[in-house]
């Protein structure tokens, strides 16, 4: 009997521990003023005497004249402001006003560290500049989660979050600026790695990094984007992982919209990251689950008009400039055969963005979107396509197909029919396309590079 009880307490020690683990995996960190590493932000824009500050700010860039210092200067000066915003929100939220202004100076003040690291002639060998561009990423990050919680505290003051949108799209554009400073793509990958791993972990946390990082990828130029795309994926696939992971009970309080919508952040930008992460999830119950909140997210965001026909007719432009660039690279394709074959997935994605421009004209803004979010995604797969099929016929490429299918749906109707023509290309599978690519005979080479043709910016929601 005394055994019997011995054993029932330890399984019940390890069922509490483990609700317990969960329960703080589900909660959220704030980015506080000591995460910024400010100890007391000092004199706030509400004060009298604050002009001081600013004086002594301007006489320190005076006095400064190496180009990496001036630059670390802007750096910690928007740093600084960051803090005096988190701190302004803490002690005087309803000065809105001097929220805003203090928001505008930061933004202000990020566009001359942009320049300074523009006029940058130097990159991460450079010692001081691999510091500098090491602390630009942790700060931008941190800076990208802060303005996320504040909007989501004053989201009934639409001015006041149109400032804060302008000053994460004023960080993400720097902070885009972070690759081009690194010589080695892999360094850069490496370090960022190393700040996120450095950063709280839980649900929450986790997922609002993922959409940081997507944020700033926006940003990157194509040719530079691929170390952050791998990073992306890295996270999600870890995301999913650790969803299936959880507790039954806590996976059940996850998986609901109310959850998602819970976290600050982009409700455009969430649905579109939920329909990525989705896809990384083995369980059809979940993936179910997730397509649902997301459609749910997306269904409430309308009727609260965060949402609206304006910003789906935005992406319908990005997928119209999409369409276009595969329009261009099948037009380049020399076989018969496979331009036939690229030409009839092509309409088949025209069609799809065509039920997308009919049903936002019977005002199913939820529907369009969905459609044509779908759209977008099919068609950055196809312009990666090709460069299978011309490479396969001159040199056998040992990729094992992925048995994950391919989901392509709307928001409100669910997913749509699997295109069989469509291969799902993984992030390791590209690199090995890439590598081989490189081998071919150089007279062939340029032939395939050109199949591939640049993808536009995403743009913002």
């Amino acid at each position: 009997m005394k055994k019997i009880f011995t054993v029932f307490l330890f399984v019940s020690m390890v069922a509490l521990s483990s609700v317990a683990l969960a329960q703080n995996d589900l909660s959220g960190q704030e980015i506080t003023v000591k995460d910024l590493g400010v100890e007391n932000p000092g004199i706030l824009p509400t004060s009298p005497f604050y002009f001081f500050k600013s004086i002594t700010r301007n006489i320190k860039r005076v006095f400064t004249v190496d180009p990496v210092k001036k630059a670390e200067l802007e750096l910690n000066i928007a740093n600084q402001q960051a803090a005096e915003i988190k701190k302004l929100e803490e002690v005087a939220p309803e000065r809105v006003n001097a929220i805003s202004r203090a928001t505008a100076n930061y933004q202000e003040n990020v566009e001359r560290l942009k320049t300074r690291l523009d006029n940058l002639r130097e990159n991460s060998q450079n010692p001081n500049i691999d510091k500098l561009v090491e602390k630009l990423a942790d700060q931008s990050i941190k800076h990208q989660q802060l303005f996320d919680e504040l909007k989501s505290k004053f989201e009934d003051n639409d001015e006041l979050k149109q400032r804060i949108e302008s000053a994460q799209e004023k960080i993400s554009e720097t902070a885009a600026k972070i690759p081009e400073k690194f010589d080695n793509p892999e360094m850069f990958r490496e370090r960022m790695e190393k700040i996120l791993k450095a950063r709280p972990e839980g649900v929450v946390n986790e997922l609002k990094r993922i959409e940081i990082i997507d944020r700033i990828a926006d940003k990157i130029p194509v040719e530079q984007r691929k170390e952050i795309e791998g990073i992306k994926e890295k996270m999600m696939e870890e995301f999913g992982d650790k969803i299936e992971k959880l507790p039954e009970i806590q996976k059940g309080k996850i998986l609901k919209p109310e959850f998602f919508e819970m976290i600050p952040g982009d409700a455009g930008q969430r649905v579109k990251i939920l329909e990525e992460i989705k896809s990384k999830v083995g369980s059809s119950e979940i993936r179910g689950k997730i397509m649902e909140a997301g459609e749910k997210i997306l269904e409430n965001k309308i009727e609260s008009r965060e949402i609206k026909k304006e910003d789906v007719l935005r992406m319908m432009e990005y997928v119209k400039e999409l369409i276009v660039k595969a329009e261009a690279a099948v037009a380049g394709i020399e076989d018969e055969e496979f331009r036939a074959k690229r030409k009839r997935l092509l309409e088949e994605i025209r069609t799809r963005f065509s039920k997308a421009e009919a049903v936002l004209d019977e005002g199913k803004i939820g529907e369009a979107f969905g459609i044509v979010n779908s759209a977008g995604a099919e068609t950055k797969k196809f312009l990666i396509q090709p460069a299978v099929d011309a490479v396969r016929p001159i040199q056998e490429i040992n990729i094992k197909p992925s048995i994950r299918p391919i989901e392509s749906g709307t928001a409100t109707s669910g997913p749509l029919t699997p295109s069989s023509n469509i291969m799902p290309i993984e992030p390791k599978e590209t690199e090995q396309i890439q590598e081989k690519v490189q081998e071919i005979k150089p007279e062939i080479a340029p032939m395939i590079k050109n199949i591939i043709p640049e993808i536009p910016l995403m743009p913002k929601y």
